[in-house]
């Protein structure tokens, strides 16, 4: 009879899952010793190139395109380096205000979409690297494929260590954040399809227009290109003085800019809020829609039955009007928002009340 103590055999899949741990941690481990030695030879090109060039009047003339490959290499695998030893670069907040399914399914989330940028960059990758082989480095003489190639190599390794991330996630968080990002694709691909002229109204908005007095060209007023063009416009027209606070609600006889402003206002919300109340307008606007969509997600995530559909709803409403507000007055707009304000006093409410109840069991305790 077998020990009782005696470890219970492995799955097959527990055997594969252990072989690839061995071979990413064999990879990892070759992928940092190259790092390092490109930094290491990095600093020696760029310090022998500093004092031949200023001690002895010489320099080393292809310490730069060397330094070209070396950088290349430090930025993109030493990104994978990075990434598989912490979180990375993430602002991790959210995550962090969460616990059990809900924390596990956003690092899923979070790493799909990692995996996702990964492969759509190394689908265009081969076009991309076909043209930095036809490009050459002036004093070595050789291709920028030998620059280009560790962009590739570094996206597949972040790939990569993504996956191993993924597999330490509960199948179902895993499953659940893969399912987000299908949704999410299925619907974007979706509004392509069914809304073939909107779609194409969308990508206009965001396009760089060029200036033409041409009847059959499209208005240049149809991009965010123009826009910014008001922004800046307004910012100059400000003094010194009233940048802070803006030029205030004058009189059109006293200011008349203001009808210049009033005409760009219906493109954007931005444009009379920086010129009437300057920056200090701007961050509390700015400000007011962060912490509301902030609350909103909070209770879409923490609530239950309809106060997590409520705040699923403002979440998705606040976001879209802090969007729209790049191509309309949104909430100043009189005639389209009479109650501009009435999502955030919803969500204020909601709040209040959820509190209320908070104290009250507490009391009841």
């Amino acid at each position: 009879m077998a020990s009782e103590s005696a470890a219970p055999a492995l799955r097959p899949w527990g055997h594969v899952a252990r072989w690839c741990g061995k071979a990413l941690d064999v990879l990892a481990v070759a992928n940092e010793g190259f790092v390092v030695a490109a930094v290491a030879i990095n600093l020696v090109v760029t310090f022998a190139a500093t004092i031949t060039r200023y001690f002895f009047d010489s320099g080393v003339t292809w310490a730069s395109d060397a330094t070209s490959i070396l950088l290349s290499i430090c930025t993109f695998l030493g990104a994978a380096a990075f990434f598989r030893r912490s979180p990375g670069m993430a602002y991790t907040a959210l995550v962090d205000a969460t616990t059990g399914t809900v924390r596990t399914t956003l690092l899923a989330l979070g790493l799909w979409i990692v995996f996702g940028v990964c492969v759509a960059s190394l689908w265009v990758f081969p076009a991309f690297f076909v043209g930095q082989m036809r490009q050459i480095l002036p004093v070595l003489g050789v291709n920028h494929g030998f620059v280009g190639i560790w962009q590739g190599i570094g996206l597949a390794l972040m790939g990569a260590f993504s996956l191993e991330k993924l597999a330490a996630l509960p199948w179902r968080s895993i499953l659940l954040g893969l399912a987000i990002v299908l949704v999410a694709a299925i619907f974007v691909f979706g509004a392509l399809v069914v809304l073939p002229v909107q779609s194409s109204y969308l990508a206009s908005r965001l396009g760089i227009g060029v200036s033409s007095t041409s009847a059959t060209s499209e208005s240049t007023g149809h991009n965010l290109l123009v826009r910014a063009d008001s922004l800046k416009s307004v910012n100059r027209w400000i003094s010194a003085e009233g940048k802070a606070l803006g030029t205030g609600f004058k009189a059109q006889a006293l200011d008349p800019r203001s009808t210049t402003v009033d005409g760009l206002s219906s493109d954007q919300i931005w444009v009379p809020v920086l010129y009437r109340l300057g920056y200090a307008g701007v961050a509390v606007i700015a400000a007011l829609f962060a912490a509301a969509v902030w609350r909103a997600l909070r209770l879409g995530l923490t609530g239950t039955g309809d106060a997590e559909l409520m705040g699923t709803m403002l979440f998705a409403l606040m976001l879209g009007v802090f969007l729209q507000g790049f191509v309309s007055w949104t909430l100043l707009d009189p005639g389209r928002y009479p109650m501009g304000l009435w999502f955030f006093a919803l969500l204020t409410a909601e709040a209040c009340r959820r509190r209320a109840e908070s104290w009250q069991e507490v009391a009841d305790a």
